[in-house]
């Protein structure tokens, strides 16, 4: 994706009510209310609730029936996304991988009606096809709400409901909506619609809930060394792509950077930038490379909180939408980056968090001696594209600037520090926690 996609994403992303996705739902799916495969039920129009989206438009709903109800998501995806079916399969087949190799994650319904086009539908566990020695359990899904967020004021009478899918085999379908940002001389775009089945939890941002004791920076870095180890089994054509999200095309980030107006800001932008150039760019072609998820932030894991210890457990990974194939300590450095915000030490706290990825997914020496300019490089293209995303789509502006303030902090600590710095200080906390590596 370059940054004229970025551009589209924003001029792209869907302009609906939930009552508009909801109607289009009623016509595709077939949706369980409990347990039971067999007891179905209805969508609770009053249930519904937006959720936090860079891109899409994200819905929580209930579906009920008496005394039971299940709750899913009803996710509308961008247009710049909808037009590539690949990623889409493949976003399909990760989560259903990860899924089948003990990571929980969002698992995709099948449409269960009869398209337009006559496509007929085999039942909601029925998914999408990727390899043939691929797992197809299906497992539930994690998705954290965001209460609060107001809905667009799109026309209902503007929505085309009969934008039928055709004869695929497949576990979203398409609905027609207008363009509303300046789309030149189209007027509508077809988006991809899924339904989310949602495994309960909470989101990792801190909280008086959700505390980030060492114990917890541990727990979620050998989560996320979970993830990358259940991914070296995973291969997808469709996450074959260029994304500017991707560590390894940060250089693109020159492009929006007009959009940071603090000009001390910026200079650290380009510092960053020279730094990636001179440090990574030379031993990039020695790198482990390997499907990501590549946005695995305090969003997008979802904890339980214990009743009797209060302490959390990492209990799924959200969001596939920047999934790729990139270096391999992409995965880790990002993770990093985005649980660093915020932190009285964050340093201190990267240096817990990677001591528990090391011991289930150990990095090489030249991957570790990279992690302060690969922390740096997702911080700065955070915050770059968080500048121009909040400029383009100002009525999401408090959303998408979420991480620009702790952003910028993190990055000047991690600056502050140095490399050799932060370089001891993971080597002692991984001592600490497991001395033979």
């Amino acid at each position: 994706m370059s940054s004229d996609e970025e551009a589209r994403r924003k001029r792209e992303k869907p302009h609906c009510t939930a009552a508009q996705v909801i109607a289009f739902v009623r016509t595709r799916w077939k949706l369980t209310s409990g347990d039971g495969v067999d007891i179905y039920g209805d969508i609770d129009d009053a249930s519904a609730t937006e959720l936090n989206s860079y891109d899409d438009r994200n819905f929580r709903v209930r579906v009920t029936n008496g005394a039971t109800h299940t709750q899913y998501t009803l996710k509308v995806h961008n247009g710049v996304e909808s037009q590539m079916p690949q990623l889409l399969a493949a976003q399909s087949g990760i989560m259903r991988h990860l899924n089948s190799h003990g990571v929980p994650a969002p698992m995709p319904v099948r449409p269960t009606a009869t398209t337009a086009a006559g496509t007929a539908s085999t039942g909601q566990s029925d998914t999408v096809p990727v390899d043939a020695n691929q797992s197809e359990s299906v497992l539930p899904e994690t998705i954290p709400a965001s209460d609060g967020q107001s809905e667009s004021t799109a026309d209902a009478s503007a929505v085309k409901l009969d934008a039928p899918a055709g004869d695929r085999d497949c576990d979203w379908e398409f609905l027609e909506l207008p363009l509303t940002g300046g789309g030149g001389a189209e007027t509508h775009r077809r988006h991809a619609v899924r339904v989310l089945t949602w495994v309960h939890g909470e989101i990792a941002e801190q909280s008086s809930r959700v505390v980030h004791t060492p114990a917890f920076m541990r727990s979620i870095g050998a989560f996320i060394g979970d993830v990358s180890t259940a991914l070296e089994s995973f291969h997808h054509v469709g996450a074959e792509r260029w994304h500017l999200w991707d560590n390894a095309n940060v250089l693109s980030v020159r492009q929006l950077a007009h959009a940071v107006d603090d000009l001390a800001n910026r200079a650290t932008v380009e510092q960053v930038l020279i730094d990636f150039e001179t440090k990574v760019l030379p031993v990039a072609g020695g790198l482990r490379k390997g499907v990501l998820q590549n946005d695995a932030n305090d969003q997008n894991i979802v904890v339980q909180v214990g009743d009797a210890s209060g302490e959390c457990i990492p209990v799924g990974l959200l969001d596939f939408g920047d999934m790729l194939v990139s270096w391999r300590v992409n995965d880790i450095a990002i993770s990093l980056a985005y649980f660093m915000l915020g932190k009285e030490d964050p340093v201190g706290d990267a240096a817990m968090m990677l001591a528990g990825f090391e011991s289930t997914f150990p990095l090489t020496a030249n991957e570790r001696r990279l992690l302060p300019t690969l922390i740096a490089t997702r911080l700065v293209c955070s915050c770059v594209c968080g500048a121009y995303s909040a400029a383009a789509d100002p009525a999401n502006q408090t959303y998408l600037l979420l991480t620009q303030k702790p952003g910028w902090a993190a990055l000047s600590a991690i600056r502050t520090a140095g490399d050799e710095a932060c370089l001891r200080r993971f080597a002692e906390a991984a001592a600490v926690s497991h001395p033979q590596l």
